[in-house]
Order: C-alpha cells, then structure tokens, then sequence
C-alpha cells in the first residue's frame, strides 16, 4: 500500500525499510533499521490476547507499505516490444 493508503488503528509502531522508501510520509516516526518478522508479530498478538483485545481474522493482518517491487504483466510486454523494437534480444 501507498502511505496514504495505510490506516492504522491505535498508536501504530512502524518499522522496516518501506520507512526509508516513504521518509518525507514518516518524517520522525518509526525504526527504519529494525526488519519486521513473524515471530514478533505472533509476541505482540499473544500480548495483546493476554490483555482481552481480540480482532477478527481479517483484521489481524499487519499493515505493510511497500514502494513498487514488480512491473506488472502490461509493463513487462510494453518493455519487451521496447526492447525488440530498439534491436534488442
């Protein structure tokens, strides 16, 4: 998701490189250097269950903003014929 798109609930805890990516949308907010991984994210669920807050499953996916990390099937073909039309392979 683009930043803009990202809606957390509560106090929101932000890390990851997607800081880095998008730094003028988190300026002095979150860890850009700490990589997010399953194992916390199963610790703060636990935590969070300890204390009586439940979500439903849909709800209790985390929220990732990524920048772009793959062309699209269009794009790939539109660089293809880019390609093949300069001469190229």
């Amino acid at each position: 998701s683009a930043p803009e798109a990202v809606r957390p609930q509560g106090a929101p805890v932000a890390c990851g490189n997607g800081l880095s990516a998008y730094a003028e949308a988190f300026a002095g907010g979150g860890f850009a250097e700490v990589m997010p991984h399953a194992e916390q994210v199963a610790q703060l669920a636990a935590i969070a269950l300890a204390a009586g807050r439940k979500v439903t499953a849909a709800e209790a996916q985390p929220l990732y903003l990524r920048n772009k990390i793959a062309y699209t099937q269009a794009e790939r073909r539109d660089m293809a014929a880019a390609k093949a039309a300069e001469g190229g392979a």
